[in-house]
């Protein structure tokens, strides 16, 4: 009884202990950021834990009692990785499939915290700032400036990387050994020269700042992935975007025809003889009580020189294909209407 009784109070703090873990490390922003990819990204992607340096607030003990200050500790840390900041191999249909590299956008100050951490090379990690100082390690690549367009931003400010970022490539994946070794890795480490070896490497421009085996005995990477739908033998899935690409497209083209149509049918149009009007009369404004000038038919003809139609309204037809397709995004994603409030449901609930 009172083994069963430390086990649990054991249990009960190393759960305790984890959640903080999970709190401070940044898990449930995180995790919110990866549900928010998962519907719109083809696939979503949390990192972690991730080991990083960062100052927290202890108290020590000195010579005046406790006093509260301030230290730099080895923090575990979670994060939403970009689905275009991560570059898998061809053939790989998992993280553990293959290799993969993620490109990282990485402040000085977010370099300098890595100084100190293990596995990192100090002398390494001054070299790049020493080299960006002079103006170098300004990278940039095509896919940045399509991003930048869609999102709104200056083109130009990426391509002359106004924010001051240096670009870093984590690659996971197999290195031969005689790599591992000229990188600066211990021989211990690396017995066989010729044989492959699942690693982390970075690398900065020339610069390799941190080259080590990779902890998990198995080869594992600390990356976890889902998508809405699974694409088999494939890396990258379906959003609910894909899926409703195209009822969605059905519906802005009734949506957009519905918005013309209520225009052009808004108000009557006029058919002007224009042979029977003064010079200089105006016909390209139409107001109340308007007074339109017109001669008499030089061909003795009995037609009105003004004549008004009025354009038909068919935004009802036009809101009902709308409404078809919409409930057909709702059977092709497979979320029905009630969950986001409509309590009808799609066609598929009410059957």
């Amino acid at each position: 009884a009172n083994a069963r009784k430390r086990a649990q109070e054991a249990c009960e703090r190393m759960e305790l202990k984890m959640e903080d873990q999970l709190v401070e490390g940044g898990f449930q922003a995180a995790l919110s950021a990866f549900i928010d990819d998962l519907v719109t990204f083809p696939t979503a992607i949390l990192k972690g834990p991730v080991i990083r340096k960062k100052p927290r607030l202890t108290w020590t003990q000195g010579a005046n009692g406790f006093e509260c200050v301030v230290e730099d500790k080895l923090v575990l840390e979670w994060e939403r990785v970009d689905p275009f900041m991560l570059y898998p191999m061809p053939q790989v249909t998992g993280f553990d499939d293959g290799g993969l590299i993620e490109r990282h956008k990485l402040s000085r100050q977010a370099l300098q915290e890595l100084k100190g951490t293990e596995g990192y090379s100090d002398d390494a990690i001054d070299q790049v700032l020493e080299e960006y100082g002079r103006g170098g390690l300004n990278e940039w690549l095509y896919v940045d400036t399509m991003k930048a367009e869609v999102e709104g931003k200056s083109v130009a400010a990426v391509a002359q990387n106004a924010d001051g970022l240096i670009d870093a490539l984590q690659y996971w994946g197999s290195v031969q050994g005689k790599l591992l070794l000229e990188w600066g890795m211990d021989k211990t480490m690396v017995p066989d020269e010729l044989k492959d070896y699942n690693c982390e490497v970075w690398t900065i421009g020339r610069w390799v700042i941190k080259a080590v085996i990779n902890p998990d005995k198995l080869g594992r990477k600390p990356y976890f992935k889902a998508s809405y739908e699974e694409v088999p033998g494939a890396f990258w899935g379906n959003s609910v975007a894909d899926l409703c690409r195209d009822t969605q497209s059905q519906c802005n083209t009734a949506a957009r025809a519905m918005a013309n149509n209520m225009g052009i049918a808004s108000g009557p149009q006029a058919n002007v003889n224009v042979d029977r009007l003064p010079s200089g009369e105006d016909i390209t404004q139409m107001y109340p009580w308007k007074i339109w000038q017109t001669t008499s038919d030089p061909y003795g003809s009995s037609a009105k020189p003004v004549e008004f139609f009025q354009p038909g309204l068919v935004a009802n037809e036009l809101m009902s294909i709308y409404s078809f397709f919409s409930m057909l995004a709702d059977e092709h994603t497979g979320v029905p209407r009630y969950m986001t409030g409509d309590m009808s449901g799609s066609s598929g609930m009410r059957r």
